[in-house]
């Protein structure tokens, strides 16, 4: 390395033995060896001697394109590199279906198979399964066609990412300005990206939700990375529904619900949690946000929620109307509690009135 001969003597080695498999032992040694120097150029050059198209391919996401950097700004200037990884995972495939060609012999036609002599076919038998890890030397790293389809999702997933949320941080694109990218940070130590754990996973989908100009354009693409990743969508989109109400921006929060019900993320009860998430934000604001309250509550699915929302909210008589017209006699008797607590006599007494009527019915 010190002396720039190392791609001469990768060339002497390759002359030996074309099969690497005598530097096996020596190949792995030096890969871990440039990992712990941070020598990550040579790292990478190695892995791609190697054929190790895999590592190569993580060596691209970890070291090139997320090491260091400090905001999707940085990131967005990097992209070249998962366009090379996902090359690296894309020659792999070319690789699973040439062999899967070349094994199946019903993909010769009249021509003998080259196994033929050796592995007979029988009636009805079925090609091999590719599931399976490749019979390839230790010093690469295997995966299934699979599980490379999958890491090729996600990179394509992540390059979206990258884009969409440089044009927001560049643009200022959202609600007021740059109000709708405070969730968006412009420099931080750790980004969340795609490749990280689940807990990044989540934390990018609220940002890419919250931080768009168009709203339904940051909804699609979070909702196709929820599902490609198999996040929770209740636990993500209670958390965006609350900001959203921090920010006042009711109209989102209806368009959210909307389309989750379109899409049939969530069933009812998660619906509701979203839902919920908001109303208590307007509960706690004490201010004319808590006129944007009777909308919302109407998005709720399950009656009971709705009496409770109402009560929340301080509307009391739209809480008796439903209670009695589903003939709820323990929500009306919790309707004239509060109805005394908040001094809505008119309300506690109309309570007070059907609750003796029923009484004698």
């Amino acid at each position: 390395m010190n002396s720039g001969e190392m791609s001469r003597l990768l060339e002497q080695m390759l002359m030996l033995d074309p099969t690497l498999e005598k530097w096996t032992a020596y190949l792995m040694a030096t890969c871990k060896h440039l990992l712990k120097q941070k020598y990550f150029n040579t790292l990478y050059h190695v892995q791609l001697f190697m054929k190790d198209y895999i590592r190569a391919a993580m060596t691209c996401i970890t070291h090139f394109y997320q090491r260091g950097a400090t905001s999707y700004l940085d990131l967005s200037g990097r992209l070249q590199f998962l366009f090379t990884a996902q090359h690296h995972l894309e020659y792999m495939m070319i690789g699973f279906v040439l062999m899967q060609a070349y094994l199946d012999p019903g993909q010769w036609g009249s021509v003998r198979h080259p196994l033929a002599a050796t592995t007979p076919v029988t009636a009805g038998k079925q090609p091999p399964q590719w599931d399976k890890q490749l019979p390839e030397s230790s010093a690469r790293m295997t995966l299934s066609p699979e599980e490379v389809k999958k890491h090729i999702r996600t990179i394509s997933l992540q390059i979206e990412v990258t884009k969409f949320l440089e044009q927001c941080l560049t643009q200022s694109l959202g609600v007021a300005g740059a109000g709708s990218t405070q969730f968006l940070p412009r420099s931080s130590t750790q980004i969340s990206t795609l490749f990280g754990p689940g807990s990044a996973r989540t934390e990018l989908v609220s940002m890419v939700v919250l931080s768009g100009n168009n709203f339904a354009a940051g909804f699609d693409l979070g909702v196709r990375i929820v599902r490609e990743c198999r996040l929770n969508p209740t636990v993500i989109f209670t958390h965006c529904s609350r900001e959203l109400a921090k920010q006042g921006r009711f109209t989102d929060i209806s368009t959210l619900i909307q389309s989750l019900i379109r899409e049939r993320l969530v069933d009812d009860d998660g619906i509701d949690e979203i839902v919920g998430a908001s109303l208590l934000v307007i509960a706690d604001s004490h201010n004319q946000a808590q006129d944007e309250s009777d909308a919302l509550i109407q998005l709720l699915r399950n009656d009971s929620n709705k009496i409770n929302a109402f009560i929340l909210c301080g509307k009391l008589r739209s809480a008796y109307l439903l209670a009695v017209k589903r003939d709820r006699v323990d929500d009306v008797q919790r309707i004239a509690g509060a109805a005394q607590r908040l001094g809505q006599s008119a309300v506690k007494n109309i309570c007070k009135k059907w609750l003796e009527q029923h009484q004698k019915l």
